[in-house]
């Protein structure tokens, strides 16, 4: 049977769509990112650990 009704567009055609489809795609990449730097795969700059950090001894000269 054919329809004579209005064509329905792609989804990805209207605003709706393409605002979730991009919305869709930063939430994946967000959590890609976010899941990888976690477990240690992705080192965004340089931690000081405390065993590199060396503090001057504290002075006792209180006068």
């Amino acid at each position: 049977m054919h329809s004579d009704g209005p064509k329905s567009e792609s989804f990805w055609k209207s605003v709706p769509g393409l605002l979730t489809g991009i919305a869709a795609v930063l939430t994946a990449l967000a959590t890609v990112i976010g899941t990888l730097y976690g477990v240690g795969v992705i080192k965004i700059g340089e931690r000081v650990s405390d065993a590199h950090y060396h503090h001057a001894p504290p002075s006792h000269h209180m006068r």
